[in-house]
């Protein structure tokens, strides 16, 4: 078997380094809660690096830091590795949507100190997943704790649904949401209790079913309509939604982002729903001043904190460039209305309450309730209400509640009041929980990713946790637990209602004129409002007659390049653009059939000798020759024709343009010869990935653009298990018998070949025998392999030291090709093992993380016969077995 040279490339280095974002310096002295996390962030392959900033750059009570690992980690541990203090985990692994998370609780760190997670997971694994969601990420903090390349591929528009549940009644009022969503570019569902059934637990399973089978499994879920046509759950006799985000059975963290608009009649719902949707695509802006104007509202009664803890929100608001709060106080003020009024009919986008509940009806003091909303004439001025104090939020109560009522103000065709409400039901909250979790919210609504209700609840949430990291549970501290107050703290309103948080400005939309029938593709390009500096990041929903075609998010150059579904000649097609703060833009497009058009209308390839196995898959570090088939559509010749080829995923262009012959009208030209582009794929090409190709076609005075996808296969092994010899447990003094079990979760069958065993690091022994022949394994085939390696550990080694080994598989064929491996360790634990033997499984997918580096291909050697990728890329896995 020949190797290349084989690098070992540890993750993707720091990763925007801090969780939130800081307040401004001159602020920190007064402010009596830090919003900046005092962590820095580094993935590294196997495990995750946390280090302890300086406590001049960033102070926190918070003794607990929730770390996301791959989809497939099963077991981690955590360890200090430099500094004073402590840090320790109970090894539980709770879900949120998909993602593993290892809850750290620290204690004491020293400024420096550093400690790191590790686990027995593959980042690989989640580059492609379903579940990946950009607004789960951002509610995570994940911005720096996930490898770049996974957090990325949650830019895609259709990896969630937005459901809509309901009562037939009011099915029809929810179309322009629906509408709106999908002209965003989000892919839309409507299901009514007639499909879901009428239950609470009916339809949580309905939505259970959907999570696990969907391709775009539900992302935001929206029920629409009061507990008596969705019914609610409730937690200690308070109500709460929260059971229909858990997907996972066993835990409480949500897998959804979740709201509830709570209307009694199609009125109301039409009321709501056309609210929101003009919030975002039609605000008010004769007085663009309102979104950026805050209303902050206290009472000192019964504690002396809220005043403080809103005024610190407030300035939380100012670092995000809103203009100085309004304040309403207590002292001096009890009766609020005349102030609260004046300030709301000024128009305010965000109003925040802290202090003491008028039971289910308001505030008091300073006293604002049900009575007084109706007479607020805020106009289209809409703001997102969010009250931390007690009932203010129990929609479940048998009168409106002071959420119900704001958001309900208005009619189908006037807006009012509010937009959207986040509070609480329950009767008898208490300060130390709802200031945190107000603290909580306002440390996490700075951070630039968290751009909608949802991931804001969430993120919140999140936050919230860490505070408590030993009052988790109901069952243990019920009314006084985390759990508690996930439950009780409900959206009402859009879960992916995109709020306003700063000044606001209009981009600048460009892109054809026309697009012709058929097409495949169609380019926008997205400026900041001088129009010159991309706008990265922006959403562009692309639809004709109210149908979806096209999605997708501009790259950092400020362009969308969106494969677009069959377009009808007729009817225009529109282009929708939103972007965080940005107002929403919406051209109509003519789709129209020009004089001359070049469609790419077929798409061949082959493998040239050396350079495939032509199977007729299309597989990793492979070499293809791509013929297009261009058909002129149109009925003018097509003169001075030129072909060129990007490619967007896991590949390279050579060959990338060419020349072709005058086009008459109605010809079609199948390229052959020299008309190809030559695409080598990278080694990381993993079984699935995807690669974009977008073609242009330029002639006479046009660029005729269109596109194909396809997909790459290949086999993608997996480590079921590692079987010791004996009582499954590594014994000093002896040489231990190791049995790979491997299943192979790819496309394609792996040929057979070779599994190597490494042990790493020193103080464990030595390798004994480290080759075993692995046989072909057919895809979707579990096989063990027919000879052990073993290993041999020194008799001085402590019960409780972790083995951490490597687990290489490769095909026995030549390879020429770099190939960068997975590298999985457990490290050493500082606690002794558990006296009963430890679960020995591991799971983790058959591929290569991205390096540090992006990784390049380069064309084979010429003559060289061409090799699968699975030679040498390497299969690492390491074991959490500890000695006894």
């Amino acid at each position: 078997m020949k190797r290349a040279a084989l690098t070992l490339a540890l993750g993707t280095g720091l990763l925007a380094a801090v969780l939130g974002t800081a307040a401004a310096a001159d602020q920190r002295a007064q402010d009596p809660y830090e919003m900046q996390s005092p962590f820095a962030i580094q993935v590294a392959g196997d495990r995750t690096l946390v280090t302890r900033l300086p406590a001049a750059a960033a102070a926190s009570a918070a003794p607990a830091l929730l770390i996301p690992l791959p989809p497939d980690a099963t077991t981690w541990s955590v360890n200090l590795t430099a500094g004073g203090g402590s840090v320790s985990g109970d090894g539980r692994l709770p879900r949120l949507r998909g993602l593993p998370v290892a809850v750290v609780n620290t204690a004491g760190l020293d400024d420096g100190a550093r400690f790191e997670v590790v686990h027995d997971g593959d980042w690989a694994s989640a580059r492609n997943g379903r579940l990946r969601s950009s607004a789960f990420d951002a509610a995570l903090g994940a911005t720096g704790s996930l490898p770049a390349d996974v957090a990325g591929k949650s830019l895609a528009p259709s990896r969630g649904t937005y459901v809509v549940i309901t009562t037939p009644a009011y099915a029809a009022a929810a179309a322009p949401l629906l509408d709106w969503k999908r002209a965003k570019g989000l892919e839309v569902r409507l299901a009514t209790t007639e499909e879901t059934g009428a239950t609470n637990v009916a339809v949580r399973d309905w939505l259970r079913a959907a999570y696990a089978s969907w391709d775009a499994p539900p992302e935001y879920v929206l029920i629409l309509g009061d507990v008596g046509d969705v019914p609610a759950w409730s937690i200690s006799q308070n109500v709460t939604d929260l059971p229909y985000a858990l997907m996972d059975e066993g835990d409480w963290l949500p897998d959804l982002m979740l709201g509830r608009m709570p209307v009694s009649s199609l009125v109301e719902a039409q009321t709501v729903i056309n609210k929101s949707v003009a919030y975002e695509r039609d605000p008010y802006r004769t007085d663009e001043g309102w979104l950026t104007r805050q209303l902050m509202v206290a009472g000192n009664y019964g504690s002396d904190t809220p005043v403080s803890t809103v005024a610190w929100c407030g300035r939380q608001l100012m670092s995000l460039g809103f203009q100085a709060a309004t304040h309403v106080s207590f002292p001096p003020l009890f009766n609020g209305v005349f102030p609260i009024t004046q300030a709301l009919q000024a128009g305010a986008s965000m109003v925040v309450y802290r202090g003491w509940a008028y039971g289910t009806a308001g505030w008091e003091p300073p006293h604002f309730t049900v009575t007084e909303i109706p007479n607020v004439n805020n106009g289209a001025m809409t703001p997102v209400v969010m009250s931390f104090v007690c009932l203010n939020g129990d929609f479940a109560a048998d009168v409106p509640c002071f959420g119900e009522v704001f958001l309900r103000q208005g009619t189908p065709e006037t807006r009012k009041g509010a937009v959207a409400f986040i509070g609480n039901g329950e009767h008898w909250s208490h300060t130390r929980y709802n200031d945190a979790m107000a603290i909580s919210f306002f440390e996490r609504i700075t951070d630039p990713a968290v751009t909608d209700l949802g991931s804001l609840m969430l993120a919140g949430k999140l936050r919230f946790f860490a505070y408590f990291p030993h009052e988790l549970e109901f069952e243990a501290t019920g009314e006084e637990s985390v759990e508690f107050y996930f439950h009780i703290y409900n959206l009402l309103g859009d879960p992916e209602l995109n709020f306003w948080k700063g000044p606001v400005t209009e981009p600048v939309v460009a892109h054809e004129a026309a697009c012709p029938p058929g097409s495949g593709r169609f380019d926008v390009t997205v400026a900041e409002q001088d129009g010159t500096t991309p706008l990265a990041g922006a959403r562009v929903g692309l639809t004709q007659s109210g149908e979806l075609v096209g999605a997708g998010w501009t790259g950092a150059d400020g362009v969308a390049r969106l494969t677009l579904a069959a377009l009808a000649e007729g009817a225009p097609l529109t282009v929708t653009v939103t972007a965080p703060n940005r107002f929403a833009v919406q051209h109509e497009v003519a789709v129209a059939q020009p004089a001359a058009r070049l469609a790419l209308t077929g798409l061949s390839w082959e493998n040239p000798a050396g350079f495939g196995n032509g199977d007729g898959v299309i597989n990793a570090a492979e070499v293809l020759h791509v013929y297009p088939v261009v058909t002129n559509t149109g009925t003018a010749t097509a003169t001075g024709v030129t072909l060129s080829l990007t490619v967007d995923g896991p590949a390279g262009v050579e060959h990338g343009t060419f020349a072709l012959p005058d086009l008459a009208g109605g010809a079609v030209h199948a390229c052959a010869g020299d008309e190809y582009f030559r695409v080598g794929l990278l080694t990381t090409a993993d079984d699935g990935a995807l690669l974009d190709l977008f073609l242009d076609a330029a002639h006479d005075d046009a660029v005729d653009r269109d596109g194909r996808t396809l997909v790459v296969g290949g086999p993608a092994l997996r480590l079921e298990n590692l079987l010791v010899g004996g009582d499954g447990v590594l014994r000093q003094g002896l040489e231990n018998a190791l049995t790979a079990v491997l299943r192979n979760e790819g496309s394609l069958p792996f040929p057979g070949g070779q599994a190597r065993l490494n042990l790493l690091g020193a103080g464990i022994g030595a390798v004994g025998v480290q080759y075993a022949d692995v046989p072909a394994i057919a895809a979707g085939a579990t096989v063990s392999l027919p000879t052990a390696v073993t290993l041999v550990v020194d008799a001085t080694v402590p019960t409780g030291r972790a083995a951490a080994l490597e687990f290489v598989v490769s095909d026995a064929a030549p390879v020429d090709y770099q190939a960068v491996l997975a590298r999985r360790c457990w490290s050493a634990r500082s606690t002794p093992a558990p006296r009963a033997a430890p679960t020995l499984t591991a799971t983790g997918r058959w591929t290569a993380p991205t390096p540090s580096t992006t990784p390049t291909w380069r064309p084979p050697t010429a003559g060289r016969t061409w090799t699968p990728p699975w030679a040498a890329r390497a299969r690492r896995w390491s074991s959490p077995w500890t000695t006894r």
